[in-house]
């Protein structure tokens, strides 16, 4: 897999990834993802390579997904070029997996969560959410709670799914 030059880029590591497909193991098989501030691909491919569907990879910088997954059947991905809270607002399809990974401490969760338009997330969905394990977040929003934390080192990873 390819990095991005830019050091502000932070990839999720191996062993996270690892301990996050465990946790959500079959749930992904013929799912279809939303990998958000996807940076290198990595969450997104992952899932693809444990049977997902399909996946939208979503980020200001798309150059090093296009490389990551010119090996992927492309009618398997669609990659935008976006700005995150526009594609919670705006888009029309449902997923059944979201993984957010934004730059640790630099958004708010409550407006993440409010962002994402009411039909984006199936009913059994699931949210996979990433942040430094020195920030503080609640575990519940208005439409959303948390079911499950996990710490790996600096790095805590909360699944959410929506409250009914």
């Amino acid at each position: 897999m390819k990095l991005p030059k830019n050091v502000k880029i932070r990839p999720t590591t191996d062993k996270v990834r690892a301990a996050i497909f465990s946790i959500l193991g079959e749930k992904v098989v013929n799912s279809n993802i939303l990998d958000l501030f996807a940076g290198t691909g990595a969450l997104g491919l992952e899932a693809l390579s444990r049977g997902a569907s399909k996946c939208t990879f979503v980020d200001l910088n798309i150059k090093t997904i296009i490389e990551n997954t010119t090996f992927i059947e492309k009618n398997k991905i669609v990659i935008k070029k976006a700005d995150t809270f526009r594609v919670l607002k705006k888009s029309k399809e449902i997923y059944d997996l979201i993984f957010a990974d934004p730059p640790y401490g630099q958004y708010d969760l409550d407006i993440f969560f409010n962002s994402i338009n009411k039909t984006l997330l199936a009913d059994n969905g699931i949210i996979i959410y990433e942040e430094s394990a020195k920030v503080e977040i609640k575990k519940k929003s208005s439409n959303y709670e948390c079911f499950d934390v996990r710490r790996y080192g600096d790095t805590n990873i909360y699944f959410w799914r929506k409250l009914l």
